[in-house]
């Protein structure tokens, strides 16, 4: 019998990240580029992430999910789209999608699929903030910049955190520490990126933890799939699939306790979690 309770707590252990369940509040995913491979061109996302959806069901702790960017592989052919919210749609969870440079090259079919290009929304007192890069090149300007200064203004202090959540690595610089994670693709990146000096100080200034989750990351085995760098209370991070090799997910808890802990589901390797180290390791 003995032997049964402990199968079953490891499978509990598994299924809630590398959190107890009872010392988890409540959790959700971030995944990027999950159409995955650059060369398949196959409609629906990357098998590798639709093999967890399973185990991501089961979850006891697991709220909804984000995916950030680069759901579809060719945005102007309708079974691309279909069969992409069809994978999403075995998932028991709400769904959240950030608009990646992909799904917006077609707007015909991104309305009819994707309602709101950017808003906010909260659980358990914590701010998500869903943002677009790619209206103004990669910046954050005009009525989007308003939109974020307005909800930060409103509910920063109200909420114990803020998490973003953004396709493009908005705060890449050549010849910095930004530039050792090459994103996928630098399409539409404007000359000049306005984050350190517009969108870093907004999120400093709340002096409450946050985290900046971007996608465009993972198709290529040479490049970086991970990404994990703190410039006081803001972290950035960066995370996605399409190489086979290191393809992976996040998963986060948010612990009962205040603390916030961002496991890297690693999708091609018998243990998953620990597979590719911790996050912090990149």
């Amino acid at each position: 019998m003995l032997k049964y309770i402990t199968l079953f707590t490891v499978l509990l252990f598994v299924l809630n990240g590398c959190q107890s369940a009872k010392e988890v509040d409540y959790s959700f995913f971030v995944a990027g580029h999950t159409y995955g491979s650059l060369n398949e061109k196959k409609p629906g996302l990357h098998p590798p992430f639709v093999a967890e959806f399973e185990k991501l069901n089961r979850h006891e702790t697991l709220k909804f999910g984000v995916l950030t960017g680069d759901l579809i592989h060719f945005p102007d052919k309708a079974p691309y789209w279909e069969k992409a919210f069809e994978d999403i749609g075995r998932l028991n969870c709400e769904v959240h999608i950030v608009p990646g440079n992909h799904e917006v090259a077609d707007r015909t079919f991104f309305r009819k699929y994707i309602d709101r290009n950017y808003y906010a929304f909260t659980e358990n007192q914590d701010l998500f903030v869903v943002l677009d890069g790619n209206e103004d090149g990669w910046n954050i300007e005009g009525e989007q910049l308003a939109f974020l200064e307005n909800t930060l203004e409103k509910q920063a202090d109200s909420v114990h955190r803020i998490f973003l959540f953004v396709h493009q690595l908005i705060w890449w610089k050549e010849a910095t520490v930004f530039a050792g994670c090459q994103p996928n693709s630098l399409m539409s990146k404007s000359d000049t990126l306005h984050f350190h000096d517009k969108i870093l100080p907004l999120l400093q200034r709340s002096l409450k933890p946050v985290y900046l989750f971007a996608g465009d990351v993972g198709a290529y085995e040479e490049r970086c799939s991970v990404f994990h760098h703190k410039l006081k209370n803001v972290t950035l991070l960066a995370s996605g699939m399409g190489n086979y090799e290191t393809d992976n997910y996040l998963l986060v808890d948010i612990l009962k306790n205040g603390d916030v802990k961002i496991n890297l589901v690693a999708l091609n390797c018998d243990r998953g979690f620990g597979c590719m180290g911790d996050i912090e390791d990149y």
